[in-house]
């Protein structure tokens, strides 16, 4: 089943650890030491960063998530709304799919918060070789300039509407899909099948729904579950500036109207019934689906 927290202290020395996976009918070993440092070198040639990267990742594993090597897929996430959120719209999920079909809340998942860290996972996620969901923000800002108080003009990339854009300032998307686009607006029209890396990892980020381009979780979340949030509004302590929460300047008004993003996600979970229920941005339905779909070596 999906595992969401914990993943205790590990009692193994780091270059002790050698790793079993079943694959093609085989019983197959690494030597977890040799095998990353040397992908560590390939994907962080420069010595200190592939130190640090390196050493990030050994008092990681070691103290808080040795989960990771028991798992038979993987989902980052790298905010607190989508933490908060997560376990809901794995359910809400589980609940359109045919019951012929595995249910994900029932597979040996783990679900990892990262921040905007999933990059250092890069290659121990290839020499783990699993399935590995990735959502994230597709951050769009634009260069602007700013004036300092002598007079002088700097420039500096502010976040603005996805329609604004000119890059992402996602390290994630940066890493992982470097190869994949030479501008934002091909970064946008990316297909699922060009947002994989190595066929077993997927960066799933905002995509146009509804004839909106979202930003953020929560301007996708807005876009969608307009209805939901002005029947309920009252009842969202999160949410400031109500009389806002109308029309379709979706990342206006995500701006303007929500205090807290924690805060935010946990009245989406109190306000949801059976009589007027929210929806999950697609974007995240297609990953999860991609998920779903994706065998794992022992299935």
């Amino acid at each position: 089943m999906c595992s969401i927290a914990g993943g205790g202290q590990s009692q193994s020395k780091f270059e002790d650890v050698k790793y079993f996976k079943f694959q093609n009918n085989e019983i197959v070993s690494k030597n977890l030491f040799k095998e990353l440092e040397s992908k560590y070198r390939e994907v962080f040639p420069d010595d200190k960063k592939e130190d640090k990267e390196f050493k990030f990742l050994k008092q990681y594993l070691t103290i808080h998530r040795s989960e990771l090597f028991f798992a038979d897929k993987i989902i980052f996430i790298e905010g607190d709304t989508e933490r908060i959120l997560l376990p809901a719209m794995l359910q809400k999920f589980d609940q359109r799919i045919d019951e012929s079909r595995k249910k994900l809340l029932s597979q040996n998942i783990s679900i990892i918060d990262v921040g905007a860290n999933s990059k250092v996972f890069d290659p121990f996620l290839k020499f783990l070789d699993i399935k590995t969901l990735i959502i994230t923000d597709l951050d769009s800002v634009k260069e602007v300039e700013k004036t300092k108080a002598d007079g002088s003009k700097y420039k500096v990339n502010e976040a603005c509407p996805v329609i604004e854009g000119e890059k992402t300032s996602n390290a994630s998307i940066n890493h992982f899909l470097k190869d994949r686009f030479s501008d934002f607006n091909t970064l946008k029209t990316l297909s699922q099948s060009e947002r994989m890396v190595n066929n077993n990892i997927l960066i799933a980020y905002q995509t146009e729904e509804n004839d909106y381009p979202a930003r953020s979780f929560e301007d996708a979340f807005i876009s969608i579950n307009l209805e939901f949030l002005q029947q309920n509004k009252e009842s969202f302590d999160s949410l400031q500036h109500k009389s806002e929460l109308v029309g379709d300047k979706f990342y206006d008004i995500a701006n303007k109207c929500i205090k807290s993003k924690p805060d935010f996600a946990m009245d989406i979970l109190l306000n949801d019934t059976e009589d007027l229920t929210w929806k999950v941005p697609r974007y995240i339905i297609d990953g999860l689906e991609w998920l779903n779909n994706k065998e794992i070596n022992n299935e």
